[in-house]
């Protein structure tokens, strides 16, 4: 018998210890191979953030989701590929950017779901246990509601055309799903049976009838969860629901089919038939009341699809639609199988939605669609004692002896007995005399895990969760911020923020510059504010760069000094014309010759995206072009004019303009000016490039261009 083998009589444990006991003699070369790749993939995050704006938003919350339930989830799919576990990550942990989210709600210490959905979806802190309405409402209140309705990012996607759908584990109708459609003072309040009689009294629409109900657009395109017995009236039943809970005796399903026009369905099969037959909307309500936890679901699947399966198939459904779409996915079981310090569950449920997130990025193009992960709050669920490397998550503590080397026997604690890795602050596994711990019933599934203080159910924890992005924008997510930040980022992703640039850096609300003068970080948040990928100068010495460069205003204001209308104007309409001259996207800028008016603003622009030079006679100046542009390509003879459209420039600009260099004019007039500039700037970003600029072929550049570059004309190399 080997001394493993000795230590660990279980064949699983001893693959773990080996692991385990591998893993503790790396050399330092792996260290230092590990923190290069690191490196790199630090680096490649700083250097080239994306500007482009989304088409696509896909935001997962893994409910209870902390940074603890994320180690000990990454730990547990490792260990179960046979590694040791620390060092392997979950899908989303590959992102490049990372921030911290404060979760408090704005009368609770330790937020419920409710008020940080709240806070995710409509930019604002609330109160607990209320949905999208402001902290001025008390939880319950049914009067004096008006005005307090806080508009969501699915009503507002919904309101701009975008494919909606939501996907949980959850009911449909239960917090955090309900905080994207449903406008309440009371999360319990689900179905009509759950309403107070002062509600009812009242008239209160449930959150399943808001649901149906939804007066933004079409409503959510695509609905996948549990809890069919909250749209079913009493008395009704089918093979999914023994029995409907609704008292006024509506049938919601069949209320939003003759809505929607779209297909209700109850299993996975079902679920597939209606995406691949192009189901105009989805409902797809599994369960009577909440799915499985996703071991008892693989255990026995039946009908019930998983939640990487409902991800796929909204995914498949949604991105039908030309206009893009939103997408919220909800792992809510991780939250209930906290609760009932059942550590088991929730790391299960964790590397599920870990799944699901690794779905979505292979579906999705990540140049147009910005993926965030987070949670919405934590759980008071620790890694204690001093386990070995490798040891078994769900399991005992081993800890190592004096060599560093796993011990023979389990850690014990001060009254002699061993304990789990994994334990809770409070909640149902109080235990008043601590039975000795059995190494194999602590890893079973329905496992609660010891609590130090008893109550009939855990609670939430305070701490900062973190919140993962990867796509258009994610570099917004660098550092500690409100949790209503997520909601500002992903609008400013979609081009839809109107706010960014407004406030100092500090948050003070003191305006950096006077309202009238652009700001490059609302130029940049503008819907189409323009990204073109360059190749880099080639001279003598070859091409400079491996890849292709992104080129934003950013990069343009650098280069002329400062943001303005005219440099606006040139990069939008000149990239336009561009993307007609390169239809593979890559402007090559050794093979473009431009010509523009005398505006240093044009010029500038034309010279830096395109790569012509005055001095190369490639880039020539006609003071009578105006706003317009003429692009032409040296390889193919292929010449545009790129011309702004009549009525888009403010009439009253050009004269102004013109009486301010012509004589001093008082602040006022300058003001104005200033603020006539930036309109005109941000309306020509609000518009497709098509709304915005008139292109025309012509037959041949008309100008004399001049001889190639010194530096690109062909000539026989010498003989070495």
């Amino acid at each position: 018998m080997t001394i493993l083998q000795a230590r660990c009589p279980a064949v699983a444990a001893c693959a773990l210890l080996a692991a385990a006991t591998l893993a503790g003699a790396e050399p330092p070369e792996h260290w230092r191979a590990e923190g290069r790749r690191e490196l790199a993939r630090s680096v490649d995050a700083v250097r080239a953030p994306d500007w482009r704006h989304a088409r696509n938003v896909i935001l997962f919350v893994g409910d209870g989701m902390g940074l603890t339930t994320i180690d000990a989830a990454r730990i547990l799919e490792g260990q179960r590929a046979g590694e040791a576990g620390e060092d392997h990550e979950l899908s989303f942990e590959t992102f490049p950017y990372l921030a911290l989210a404060r979760t408090y709600n704005t009368n609770q210490q330790s937020p419920d779901s409710a008020g940080t959905m709240t806070a995710m979806v409509t930019g604002v802190k609330t109160r607990a246990g209320v949905l999208s309405v402001g902290g001025g409402v008390l939880r319950g209140q049914v009067d004096g509601l008006a005005g307090h309705s806080l508009p969501t990012i699915l009503e507002l996607a919904e309101d701009r055309g975008l494919a909606t759908g939501i996907v949980t584990t959850t009911r449909v109708t239960h917090a955090t799903p309900a905080a994207l459609y449903a406008h309440v003072s009371e999360r319990n309040w689900e179905s009509d049976a759950d309403l107070s009689d002062e509600a009812r009294a009242a008239g209160v629409a449930d959150i399943a009838r808001q649901l149906v109900e939804q007066p933004h657009g079409d409503g959510p395109d695509v609905v996948l969860g549990g809890g069919r017995c909250w749209f079913l009236p009493q008395g009704a039943s089918d093979a999914i629901c023994p029995g409907g809970r609704r008292r006024d005796g509506r049938d919601l399903l069949a209320a939003w089919r003759e809505r929607t026009g779209g297909t209700v369905v109850g299993d996975a099969s079902a679920l597939r038939a209606a995406v691949d037959a192009g189901a105009s909307g989805i409902l797809g309500l599994f369960t009577a009341s909440h799915m499985r936890y996703e071991h008892d679901r693989r255990a026995e699947p039946g009908g019930e699809p998983s939640l990487t399966a409902m991800t796929d198939a909204a995914i498949r459904a949604l991105a039908r639609d030309p206009d893009g779409f939103l997408l919220v996915v909800e792992g809510g079981r991780i939250d209930h199988a906290h609760h009932g310090t059942n550590a088991f569950h929730a790391l299960d449920d964790t590397i599920e939605l870990a799944r699901a997130v690794a779905r979505a990025r292979e579906l999705t193009d990540e140049r147009d669609t910005l993926i965030v992960v987070t949670a919405d709050h934590g759980h008071p669920m620790t890694m204690s004692g001093y386990a070995t490397r490798g040891a078994a998550i769900l399991g005992l503590v081993r800890g190592n002896d004096v060599r560093g080397l796993p011990r023979l026997r389990y850690d014990v604690a001060a009254d002699g007995k061993p304990f789990t890795i994994l334990g809770y602050n409070e909640g149902r596994g109080s235990r008043a005399a601590r039975p000795p711990a059995d190494p194999k019933q602590v890893q079973e599934p329905d496992y609660r895990q010891e609590a130090t203080v008893p109550l009939s159910s855990g609670t939430h924890s305070a701490e900062d969760v973190p919140v993962y992005a990867s796509g258009p924008w994610a570099h917004l997510f660098q550092r500690t911020v409100e949790q209503s930040f997520v909601f500002d980022a992903m609008l400013a992703a979609l081009g839809w923020s109107d706010a960014i640039g407004e406030t100092s850096a500090s948050g003070s609300g003191t305006p950096q510059a006077p309202r009238g003068l652009l700001t490059v970080a609302e130029a940049l948040a503008a819907r189409f504010s323009p990204v073109v990928l360059v190749r880099d100068t080639i001279s003598s010495l070859g091409p400079l760069t491996r890849e292709p460069q992104r080129v934003t205003l950013d990069d343009l204001v650098r280069y002329h000094g400062h943001p303005c209308d005219g440099l606006v104007v040139a990069a939008a309409g000149i990239a336009h014309g561009l993307s007609r001259l390169f239809p593979d996207g890559v402007v090559d800028r050794t093979d473009v010759i431009a010509a523009t008016n005398a505006s240093a603003c044009y010029g500038d622009v034309a010279a830096y995206l395109t790569g012509a030079r005055h001095r190369y006679g490639s880039l020539v100046v006609d003071r009578k072009l105006g706003d317009a542009w003429i692009l032409a390509r040296r390889s193919t003879g292929e010449a545009i004019r790129v011309r702004l459209r009549d009525g888009i420039k403010p009439a009253e600009l050009p004269a102004l303009e013109a009486r301010l260099r012509a004589a001093d004019c008082p602040p006022e007039l300058i003001a104005r000016v200033q603020d006539l500039q930036r309109r005109f700037a941000l309306d020509v970003l609000s518009r497709p490039p098509a709304d915005a600029f008139d292109v025309e072929r012509l037959e041949r550049f008309p100008y004399s261009s001049g001889k190639p570059r010194p530096d690109t004309a062909k000539r026989t190399c010498p003989a070495p």
